[in-house]
C-alpha cells in the first residue's frame, strides 16, 4: 500500500529520533538492548541471533545463491507468506500461500491457496507440493500445540469461496485483471457464531502434518461498526504457552477519511480452540502489519517482527514485551530489503514482507522467512514473487553477521 502523507511525516520524525538515539552509545538497562541482550558495563551483550550496538538487528548470514534461496524454486508461479515446522521424525513441512493458476501476487484475494510441501532441510528446497485449502485461503502460519496438534492460522474461507483469475501466465497477473475482494463471509465456524473471510482468523488443525485438516473460525472483527478497533482480524500469528493458553497478534485494517490504518492488536484464549478475547486497544500508535510473535527464553521475554508501514526505518520492524501487555517498538530495523548471497552477490528487493522464523525441534530459531518481490519486470502487472529463507547466525559473538 502506498504511504500516506501522514506516514511520510512519521518517517521523518522517526529519522530524527533515531539520530538522537544513536548519539547515546551507553546502555543503562537490558531494555536499552531491546531485551535481546544484557547491559554489561554500559554496553549491550547481545543474545545469539541478535547484533548491533543495541541488539536491535537480526544476525543474518548470507543466503544460498542457488535459486536465490527460494523455498520452492519455480519459474512460472508466485507465492508469498510461508512458514515451516519440523515433525518428530525430522522432516520439515512448509505451508505457503500460492497464487494458483500461475498468477502473481496481485491476484491474492482471488487465487491464493494454501499448499503443503516437504524437505529434509529447513531452508529447502521443498518438493511434493499439494494444495490443502483452495481459494480463497491466505497468510498461513503453522505452529504446534502442546498436545501435539498441528495448527495453521490463516485468513479466508477456502473451499472455492472466491472466483479465481484464469488468464495468468509465468507467475504474473495480466494487465486489466482485477484482484477483486472475495465474496462476503458466508461459511459459519464450528461454533456457528463467527463467519470466515478476509477479515477473520481461522485455524486448520490436524494430528498429522500431512492432514486431513479440520477448519474452525475463531476470531472476527468487532460487529459494532461504530467501534474503530478492530475492523479486521487478519495476518494472525500465535504463540502457545506450555499450559495450552494462547496469544494471537493480528493486523486490524481500515481506510476512512483518506487515512490508511494498519494497527496491531492482540487476542487471548485459554486454548487454541478459544474462546478468544481481544484487548480493546492496538499495541502501537504506528503503522505495522504482518506480525510474527515468539518467546525468547534467553531473556525471558516476548518478541515480534513486523512489516514496517511507518514504525521504524526499514522494512523489518521489531518489538518486545516482558508480559505481552506492554510492548515497546524499536526504531532500529531488524532487517532491510537487501538480500546478501554466499557468492558475493546481492539483490535489493522491491518488496520484503511477511516475516516468519523457522525453529528447530529444540526451539532454536534457524532462519528468517520473507515473501519477496525482485526488482526486475516479468510482464503483466509485474507482480511475480517468491518466498525466501535466510540463515540466522547463532554464535555468542555474532561476529559472522553482516
Amino acid at each position: 500500500t502506498p504511504p500516506t502523507r501522514a506516514m511520510a511525516g512519521n518517517t521523518v520524525i522517526l529519522a530524527i529520533l533515531l539520530l538522537l538515539a544513536t548519539t547515546v552509545a551507553a546502555c543503562t538497562s537490558d531494555a536499552d538492548c531491546n531485551l535481546n541482550g544484557f547491559c554489561r558495563n554500559s554496553q549491550c551483550a547481545c543474545t545469539a541471533i541478535w547484533t548491533g550496538a543495541d541488539c536491535g538487528q537480526l544476525a543474518l548470514a548470507r543466503a544460498p545463491a542457488a535459486n536465490h534461496a527460494a523455498l520452492i524454486p519455480s519459474n512460472d508461479t508466485s507465492r508469498w507468506c510461508a512458514g515451516a515446522i519440523q515433525d518428530d521424525a525430522g522432516t520439515w513441512h512448509l505451508y505457503s500461500a500460492l497464487m494458483d493458476l500461475k498468477c502473481g501476487l496481485n491476484s491474492w484475494q482471488r487465487n491464493s491457496v494454501i499448499t503443503h510441501a516437504t524437505s529434509a532441510n529447513a531452508a529447502g528446497p521443498y518438493s511434493n507440493e499439494e494444495i490443502i485449502d483452495l481459494y480463497f485461503a491466505h497468510n498461513p502460519k503453522p505452529i504446534r500445540a502442546p498436545d501435539g496438534t498441528y495448527l495453521i492460522y490463516f485468513i479466508g474461507c477456502g473451499n472455492k469461496s472466491s472466483t479465481p483469475i484464469t488468464t495468468c501466465t509465468n507467475g504474473t497477473t495480466p494487465l486489466g485483471a482485477a484482484s477483486a475482494a472475495p465474496p462476503s463471509p458466508h461459511a459459519p465456524s464450528l461454533d456457528g457464531q463467527i463467519a470466515c473471510g478476509i477479515q477473520a482468523t481461522s485455524i486448520l488443525s490436524s494430528p498429522s502434518p500431512n492432514g486431513p485438516w479440520t477448519m474452525q473460525t475463531v476470531i472476527g472483527p468487532n460487529p459494532n461498526t461504530s467501534v474503530p478497533f478492530p475492523r479486521s482480524v487478519d495476518n494472525p500469528s500465535a504463540y502457545i504457552f506450555p499450559n495450552g493458553s494462547v496469544i494471537v497478534l493480528f493486523r486490524s485494517y481500515s481506510s476512512e477519511h483518506l487515512f490508511y490504518h494498519s494497527d496491531i492488536g492482540i487476542a487471548r484464549a485459554p486454548s487454541w480452540r478459544g474462546p478468544y478475547t481481544i484487548d480493546p486497544e492496538p499495541l502501537f500508535a504506528r503503522f505495522q502489519e504482518d506480525p510474527f510473535v515468539w518467546y525468547q527464553p534467553e531473556t525471558e521475554s516476548f518478541h515480534a517482527l513486523f512489516h514496517n508501514m511507518g514504525g521504524c526505518l526499514d522494512v523489518g520492524c521489531h518489538a518486545w514485551s516482558r508480559d505481552t501487555h506492554k510492548w515497546t517498538l524499536s526504531l532500529i530495523p531488524a532487517y532491510e530489503k537487501i538480500i546478501y548471497f554466499d557468492d558475493g552477490s546481492q539483490i535489493h528487493m522491491k518488496r520484503r514482507e511477511r516475516p516468519q522464523l523457522i525453529f528447530d525441534r529444540s526451539g532454536r530459531p534457524t532462519h528468517l522467512i520473507n515473501g519477496v518481490q525482485p526488482p526486475q519486470s516479468d510482464g503483466g502487472q509485474e507482480d511475480k514473487t517468491f518466498s525466501i529463507a535466510v540463515p540466522l547466525v547463532y554464535t555468542g559473538s555474532n561476529h559472522n553477521a553482516l
